[in-house]
């Protein structure tokens, strides 16, 4: 499935809004310049999706999960391959070195990063739905099935957004994905159709 091209405007600017304050945040809380850019966003189907799981459950990656419940309910996740979150983190706290995955540090601040980036996404989605949303505690694991144990290949929907972080001329790629089911692809549909009924964009 592809998005309308006026809808994928739409949740383009949505998305940039939330990355934005999600930059402006994290640069408050690292001292540090970091640009975050969304530069593409895609729907992934369930055929898709079990295609795209496949190769990512090959990968070393650290995952940062984020349940999100209300009327807009789902599993939204920050996904770093393992050498990007290293020099993501390395570049953020000052270390050159290589962090272990056990590291509580390194933890922690992939934790920090993901919370600031997935909240401020979900908000931004949020407004644009007219939902509320109440947030489980973040889950930091590094394998991908931890993200999708609840997803159902028959009625889920996967948007997927990439991402890139630039510290210090560095660009650090990831990905957010956002997992729901097909009723609230559909409110979220209804909600940019609304908004661009009234003029809003």
């Amino acid at each position: 499935m592809e998005l309308a091209p006026m809808h994928k405007d739409v949740l383009q600017e949505m998305i940039n809004i939330g990355i934005g304050k999600a930059a402006g945040a994290l640069n408050q809380m690292t001292g540090s310049h970091i640009l975050l850019n969304a530069p593409d966003i895609s729907i992934l189907e369930p055929d898709n999706f079990l295609l795209y799981r496949a190769v990512m459950e090959k990968k070393d990656l650290d995952v940062v999960k984020l349940v999100f419940q209300s009327s807009f309910s789902g599993v939204a996740g920050l996904v770093f391959e393992r050498e990007q979150a290293n020099g993501l983190v390395s570049l953020l706290l000052g270390r050159a070195e290589v962090l272990d995955t056990t590291d509580a540090l390194r933890c922690d601040t992939l934790r920090e990063i993901g919370n600031i980036v997935l909240i401020w996404i979900l908000s931004a989605i949020g407004n644009l739905v007219n939902a509320h949303m109440d947030y489980l505690p973040l889950e930091h694991q590094c394998y991908f099935d931890t993200l999708v144990d609840t997803y159902i290949a028959t009625q889920d929907i996967a948007l997927r957004i990439t991402a890139e972080f630039v510290v210090e001329s560095c660009r650090v790629p990831g990905e957010v994905l956002i997992l729901f089911n097909a009723e609230n692809f559909a409110m979220l549909l209804g909600a940019m159709d609304s908004l661009m009924e009234r003029g809003g964009m």
